[in-house]
Order: C-alpha cells, then sequence, then structure tokens
C-alpha cells in the first residue's frame, strides 16, 4: 500500500539588506530545490535548507486489520476453529520541519527536460547567542518550591505561611546554586514574567531579529527538590539563680529534606537532611533560610563538585575555584592531594581518586569567581592545582593587620588601670 507523506513547514523570512546586524551566530547553507514551477522550486529548497539545519520531528503509525479464516480442528471435519491474520492496511509518516531563514539568494535557476524547475540557493540562518560567558560545560539544574509538611510554622507568636518560607528557601538556594559557578541555575519561578516577554517579542511591535530568542528554552538536567520538615521559633523562660530574675530566651530550627534528582531517569543524584538552630535567633524564617540554603549546596557541592586548588600567587597563597557567598574569610579547609581512583568492586561505579592529606590553609580574600588562602599547615609546594579542600567546620580569627599600640595599663595585682588611677 501506498504510503502517505505530509511535510507541513513554517518560513520565516527576515528580508534585511545585510547580515551585519544579525543577532547572533550566522550560518549558511546552499541548496538545490525542485518543483513544477519556478516558486515550488524555491519553496523546496528553503524547505530542504531547514531541515538540514534544524533537523525533522518524524512520527509514523500502521493500521493493521484482523481477519478470521475458519479451519477445522485436527481430528474433527465438522467443527471449525478461528484463525486470525493481521494485515497492513495503512501507514502514515508525517515530517515536520520548522525554523526561521533569515535571509536567501537564487543562485541560479533554470527548467529541466522534463519540465521541472531547479533552484539554486544559498540560504542563511542566524542562530541565537546568549549573552554573557558561554556556559556548555555546566550542568542545568532548576530549584522547584519545597513542600512543607503544614501549612504554617510559628515564629515570634505569628503564623507564617509555608508558601513564604519555601519562596524564601529557594531565592537562597538559586543564590548558593548560582554563585558556586558549577550549574547553569534556570528560573522556574517566574514563569507570568517570561510570558508577557514572550508575548511582547511575539507582537507586531518587537524587531523582527527578536524572534530569534523564541525556540531557545533549555531543558534542565537536574532539579532540586525538597520538603519543609519542622520550622518555628520558641521561647521559654531562664531563671537567674544569683539575681532570682526569670527572663525569656528564645531559639529557632529548620529542618529540610532535600533531593537533586536526575531529569531524564528520575535517578536520584544526591539526598540529605539539614537541621539549623538558631539560639537568640535574629532576622526570622530568613536567617534560617539563608543557613539551611548554604548547608544544603555546601554538603551537595562537596560530594558532586569539591573545592579544588587551581593555582598559586606571588604572596604564597593559593588559588581555589571558588567564590561569591560559598566561602567565607577565615574558613579553614584542609587540603588533599588526589591519588589514583577507585572504583566500587560490586556496582564498578566510581569512587572518586584517593586522598591524602597534606595540610590546611584559611580563606583570607573573596572575589566573585575564586578565593584566595594562606597556609597554615603544610608546605605549599605539595598543594599543586588539583588539590582537593574540604571543610572541616572550623573557622579561625585572622591576625590583625597592625594599628596604634594598646593603651591598656595593668596593676601589679592583674587589674586594670583606669584614667584617673594613679
Amino acid at each position: 500500500m501506498a504510503m502517505r507523506k505530509y511535510i507541513p513547514f513554517i518560513i520565516a523570512l527576515l528580508f534585511l539588506p545585510g547580515m551585519a546586524g544579525a543577532a547572533g551566530a550566522v550560518t549558511q547553507v546552499e541548496i538545490t530545490g525542485y518543483g513544477a514551477t519556478r516558486q515550488e522550486a524555491i519553496r523546496d529548497g528553503l524547505t530542504e535548507a531547514i531541515r538540514q539545519n534544524n533537523g525533522v520531528r518524524i512520527s509514523s503509525g500502521k493500521e493493521y486489520q484482523k481477519n478470521d479464516v475458519p479451519l477445522p480442528w485436527p481430528g474433527d471435519t465438522l467443527a471449525v476453529r478461528p484463525v486470525g491474520e493481521m494485515q497492513l492496511v495503512g501507514s502514515d509518516v508525517r515530517e515536520t520541519s520548522k525554523g526561521t531563514v533569515r535571509q536567501y539568494r537564487v543562485m541560479d535557476e533554470r527548467q529541466l527536460e522534463d519540465g521541472q524547475w531547479a533552484a539554486r540557493l544559498l540560504v542563511a540562518f542566524t542562530h541565537y547567542r546568549s549573552p554573557g560567558v558561554a556556559s556548555q560545560n555546566r550542568r542545568r539544574i532548576a530549584v522547584l518550591p519545597f513542600q512543607a509538611s503544614q501549612f504554617s510554622f510559628m515564629f515570634g507568636g505569628r503564623e507564617v505561611p509555608s508558601d513564604e518560607i519555601s519562596s524564601r528557601l529557594s531565592q537562597r538556594l538559586v543564590a548558593e546554586l548560582t554563585q558556586s559557578r558549577r550549574f547553569s541555575v534556570l528560573d522556574r519561578e517566574y514563569l507570568s514574567a517570561y510570558l508577557q516577554e514572550k508575548h511582547l517579542i511575539l507582537s507586531e511591535d518587537a524587531a523582527d531579529d527578536e524572534l530569534l530568542k523564541m525556540g531557545a528554552v533549555l531543558g534542565v538536567d537536574y532539579m532540586l527538590v525538597g520538603t519543609i520538615a519542622e520550622a518555628g521559633e520558641r521561647s521559654s523562660g531562664v531563671l537567674i539563680p544569683m539575681t532570682g530574675e526569670q527572663v525569656q530566651e528564645s531559639s529557632a530550627s529548620l529542618v529540610v529534606d532535600y533531593r537533586i534528582i536526575v531529569m531524564a531517569t528520575r535517578e536520584i543524584k544526591w539526598a540529605g537532611t539539614e537541621t539549623v538552630a538558631l539560639d537568640k535567633p535574629t532576622g526570622g524564617p530568613d536567617a534560617l533560610c539563608r543557613e539551611a540554603a548554604r548547608m544544603v549546596v555546601q554538603h551537595a557541592m562537596a560530594n558532586i563538585y569539591p573545592l579544588q586548588i587551581v593555582g598559586s600567587n606571588a604572596a604564597g597563597e593559593v588559588l581555589i575555584n571558588q567564590g561569591g557567598i560559598t566561602l567565607q574569610v577565615g574558613e579553614l579547609l584542609d587540603v588533599f592531594a588526589a591519588g589514583e581512583k577507585v572504583f566500587d568492586p560490586y556496582t564498578k561505579e566510581s569512587l572518586g581518586a584517593s586522598e591524602s592529606r597534606i595540610g590546611r590553609v584559611r580563606v583570607v580574600r573573596v572575589s566573585a569567581k575564586k578565593s584566595y588562602a594562606e597556609v597554615v599547615e603544610g608546605e605549599l609546594e605539595a598543594m599543586a592545582s588539583g588539590s582537593i579542600c574540604r571543610r572541616g567546620g572550623e573557622t579561625a580569627a585572622l591576625p590583625p593587620e597592625g594599628g596604634k599600640p594598646s593603651s591598656i595599663r595593668f596593676s601589679g595585682s592583674g587589674g586594670v588601670l583606669l584614667p584617673f588611677d594613679r
């Protein structure tokens, strides 16, 4: 049976005087189209150029019909048994090509001996180029709104909706992930603002070049999802034995369960639970969300993308490949030399490289993309590029950078001499 074939296509021609103002990378395709008329030959060439440039989406289907054929049962000439035979009665293949031709030129056209027309075209396409530094090597991740175990939580005597805490936590997670510079973070929260901008680009008021931005939305490789298990602020009375006075002291806590999921397979790449507890909290839920987001990203990155030394400077400081809000001045990091890769004997999965502790460094400066640290233990020469840094959970105060000598005077008994003492 003959196969039906449909090729719907969309061609938007942005016929401009020159290519110098193209907003993105320009590619050219030389193609020959055929048709019963000159216009059909040009249209066929443009369609084939779009197919070669953007690819083709193909869907196919086949229709079968079952026919029952009566056959006698073995040993019985009176009874018959139906035997189904499947017969192909129809098939359908659909090819869809869609794209934007920025400019084309007819290089040659002629009528063939059989009456058909042939048109040789030079077709130009413009591919939208995202602004800023290309980030093709980064995995893409989206932070989805965290679920909550209840509708609201108590803070300072008032109920705070769980949606508000979830929104604050998502904002903090987006900031931490972006500043880690390990992922391309995609927005999944301000959808209405995106749709408004998209409507403007598709309107007649927008320049034709703006259409290049359409169809460039990226899908994610990973999703960060989770649940706010507990949250709240509590006050309790504390008795001061010396004075007999009772004072109110408050504490706040936040418990977050999270997962990093591979979008394509739903495989859980990493999962954990972070508990934040603050005594005498200031800032309310925002302070808890800030600390929880920092812990989530730090622990996830330590297992997926650990901190590494990428070099040293003339001052004898090592350079670390993260900055921004992901590291703090005074933070202590243990340094490990990376050895050979090791593998799990059962799953054959890589367990990373073997590590040997070679020293410790203290962060002294933090810039937007990298940090500087001084060596406080070990030898600088041993801390080569590629050495792994891991947090030890400690922070050391930096030594003072000079200043006026202290004017405090002490007595012979160890007390402090005030200005009017002689």
